[in-house]
């Protein structure tokens, strides 16, 4: 679904077999926590939190769907942000290129602490930006058919092997 980093540093929501999971690599070493919940064929909510507390969160709908222990990322991936794949080398323990089949309505990312009620709040009300104390520093919503970064952060992106269509709220990428 989004994956920021690869095989030393980084984190990546993902889908396997139909089932999401959350996954953080740092200093090489790999933490995750995945759920058995298929979650294909319709859509769905997916958001992974890392806690102060080294905790990997995952939530499915805005519910708590799994937690496992983490670590921090340990410094500041040397990959770009890929949203709909993970190709320049997994963040995982799956092999690269690992692509999504599906759509995706919308990507955000805070730095700083979200709770989840902050993650509640946003399935219930999608145009609810505010994540208490966390600053948003991605938010790519597609509806003008672009990678366009709303959040003021300028992290523009380039669309490829995409298409634009209906989505959820506004537009989306297949």
């Amino acid at each position: 679904v989004v994956a920021r980093g690869g095989p030393a540093q980084g984190y990546a929501l993902i889908l396997q077999g139909g089932n999401p999971a959350f996954v953080i690599r740092s200093a090489s070493k790999v933490y995750s926590v995945s759920v058995k919940q298929k979650v294909v064929g319709k859509w769905f909510h997916l958001a992974g939190i890392l806690t102060p507390e080294k905790k990997i969160e995952l939530y499915v709908d805005g519910k708590l769907a799994g937690t496992a222990d983490g670590e921090f990322v340990a410094s500041d991936p040397a990959q770009a942000m890929e949203i709909g794949a993970d190709d320049g080398g997994s963040v995982g323990n799956y092999k690269s290129p690992f692509s999504l089949t599906g759509i995706i309505d919308e990507v955000r990312v805070y730095f700083g602490p979200v709770s989840g009620a902050d993650i509640e709040k946003h399935f219930s009300n999608s145009s609810e930006m505010a994540a208490g104390e966390a600053k948003l520093v991605l938010h790519c919503s597609f509806d003008k058919r672009k990678a366009q970064d709303s959040s003021g952060n300028n992290h523009h992106g380039e669309i490829k092997g995409t298409k634009s269509i209906k989505g959820k709220v506004g537009r989306a990428m297949k």
